[in-house]
């Protein structure tokens, strides 16, 4: 019997800093960010103290009324977690903010998955002629790290089934490429004109948390659609751009700390070192770093610091502090 062809295909790319969803095209409205299109989510949840619901997240976890509260538990970075040697590392390098076991772990996962899965219905629902959501052929698809071994795909393809993902009866899901084969089949896309036969194909697909290299050749430049061969073994790296913010933050907390031992701050040092890494102005210079107007040195207001506030002891003028490239 001929399998029937899904009426919705919907990739989703579970990220270290965000997470995307496709199905023709991006999902680019989500909550809490009115009439902007974004193609991720950030990955971010908000859990009220002593509450294992979240209050809020993605892009609604970035309200000052979520990020600032004093009663509230804000919780990111946490995919590479679900890789136990990984959470091993995290827990003996921060016992402090690293989850306290798996289970907390997979809890987020799901948690975050299942807020997802509702928003993808939500947008999605709509694009099906005359089809409810609950009786439509969806396929799921995910893309992996190429870091994580069989068994943590395993455990990740049954918490996104626990979040929603496939639970009605004709909607499937599928664990496809992994990241490294996804990102260099995307390419391949994006440029074939620019491939000639036989060319090799290097593509590094760095993200939030990990970083994969994978190596091709290409072949059939003269159709509509290429053809990929893997020449070397998938690498990958739990390596990402969230290690340079984890560094940034611990550098501006240890001189906020001597600030203050001299001049007392509006907030804790830690408190103050986590605004300034999440600010638009941190996050803007860091992707611009490397840029033909990179000056050697750059400034980062102080949040809720007075303008008259001054410490050259470390860096600190007018409100701001001076960081050298």
């Amino acid at each position: 019997m001929e399998q029937r062809k899904p009426d919705l295909v919907v990739g989703v790319d579970f990220g270290m800093t965000a997470t995307g969803s496709e199905y023709v095209r991006w999902i680019q409205k989500w909550p809490g960010r009115g009439q902007a299109n974004e193609n991720k989510v950030p990955t971010i949840l908000v859990y009220p103290r002593h509450s294992q619901t979240p209050s809020s997240w993605g892009f609604l976890s970035e309200a000052t009324t979520e990020q600032n509260a004093g009663d509230k538990d804000y919780r990111d970075w946490f995919k590479t977690y679900l890789d136990p040697p990984q959470l091993g590392r995290e827990q003996a390098k921060d016992p402090a903010s690293s989850p306290r076991s798996m289970e907390e772990v997979e809890r987020l996962y799901e948690d975050y998955h299942r807020l997802l899965y509702k928003h993808i219905e939500f947008r999605l629902s709509t694009e099906l002629y005359r089809t409810p959501w609950h009786d439509a052929f969806v396929e799921f698809i995910f893309s992996v790290p190429t870091t994580w071994p069989p068994q943590v795909v395993e455990r990740y393809r049954s918490i996104v089934g626990r979040a929603g993902f496939a639970q009605c009866r004709n909607h499937t899901l599928s664990i496809g490429l992994t990241e490294a084969e996804a990102a260099a089949v995307h390419t391949s896309l994006e440029a074939a004109g620019i491939f000639q036969e036989n060319d090799i194909l290097l593509v590094c697909d760095a993200g939030g948390g990990t970083t994969d290299l994978s190596i091709l050749s290409v072949s059939n430049t003269r159709t509509d659609s290429l053809s990929l061969q893997q020449l070397e073994v998938v690498f990958g790296a739990t390596i990402g751009s969230a290690a340079i913010d984890y560094d940034f933050e611990s550098h501006a907390r240890s001189r906020l700390e001597l600030a203050h031992l001299t001049s007392p701050l509006p907030m804790s040092p830690e408190a103050i070192s986590w605004e300034m890494m999440k600010s638009r102005d941190f996050q803007n210079t860091k992707c611009e770093h490397g840029g033909p107007g990179d000056a050697p040195m750059f400034t980062l207001p102080i949040p809720k610091l007075d303008q008259a506030y001054v410490n050259h002891t470390v860096g600190i003028e007018f409100g701001e502090m001076k960081f050298t490239r």
